[in-house]
């Protein structure tokens, strides 16, 4: 179940970076536009988006682009992106990321 509280997300990205991660894979918040502050919370530690609930591929796509636009580092997404009846999809999702350092995990 994905939790998009904010007051729930950036603590728990915060005790992630005292305690040494490498990496913070987080669920998005409820309101995208205020995901930025999960990545300032994390300190410079990468912050992959975990991709929730079934939804379109529309839904998923913009609300992609507007987390990675947040300052998301890259995408953590199973059945999206597996069980989708396309499976070149994930093309989509790697146009969004624009390569470099943002990377697609599924």
């Amino acid at each position: 179940m994905v939790d998009g509280d904010l007051d729930k997300i950036v603590p728990l990205g915060r005790q992630a970076v005292e305690l040494g991660a490498d990496i913070i894979k987080a669920d998005p918040t409820d309101d995208v536009a205020m995901f930025h502050k999960v990545v300032e919370t994390s300190g410079g530690v990468p912050v992959l988006v975990r991709g929730g609930g079934n939804a379109s591929e529309r839904a998923i796509l913009v609300r992609t682009q507007a987390l990675i636009a947040q300052g998301g580092s890259g995408i953590v997404y199973g059945r999206n992106i597996i069980q989708h009846p396309a499976p070149n999809s994930s093309r989509h999702y790697k146009g969004l990321l624009g390569g470099g350092s943002r990377r697609i995990i599924s």
